[in-house]
């Protein structure tokens, strides 16, 4: 087929799938949008790892320093529990001299920083490590004392 006038003038026509020429414009815009896109999503991806590795980091300190607590509470409670046995196997509980074990019972304030406090069976105070001898306490009695 020649070429006719007729037929350079008509308008070409482009399949359906092609695009249309794009302008300068639009290719940056194309340019940015491809170069933009994967770095903010790679951004959010390190972002969403930092803070799960912070909020690890963070339990995995609350979970030390409470274990770190429970011993130290324990150390202490154990201390308390051995002065209070060796209190008990006092001689001058048996011979009932409670002058001798105020003492005894000064000695272990001071060692440990924590008052005595002896009661009858009743629930009267005997000994007050933190009165000087002889003082009556003027606190009440227990309201209630065990029987065993």
């Amino acid at each position: 087929m020649i070429p006719t006038t007729e037929t350079l003038r008509q308008p070409i026509r482009r399949p359906a799938w092609r695009m249309r020429p794009q302008r300068v414009r639009g290719w940056l815009i194309l340019l940015v949008m491809a170069v933009a896109v994967p770095l903010v999503l790679f951004s959010v991806s390190l972002l969403i790892r930092n803070v799960d590795a912070q909020a690890q980091q963070t339990e995995q300190l609350v979970l030390d320093r409470t274990r770190l607590l429970a011993e130290d509470v324990e150390r202490e409670v154990n201390r308390q529990i051995a002065a209070a046995e060796v209190l008990s196997t006092s001689e001058s509980l048996t011979t009932d001299d409670l002058a001798a074990f105020y003492r005894q019972a000064i000695g272990v304030r001071d060692r440990l920083g924590t008052n005595v406090v002896l009661r009858d069976p009743q629930g009267r105070q005997r000994v007050n490590s933190r009165a000087p001898w002889g003082r009556t306490s003027r606190t009440t009695p227990c309201s209630k004392p065990t029987s065993g």
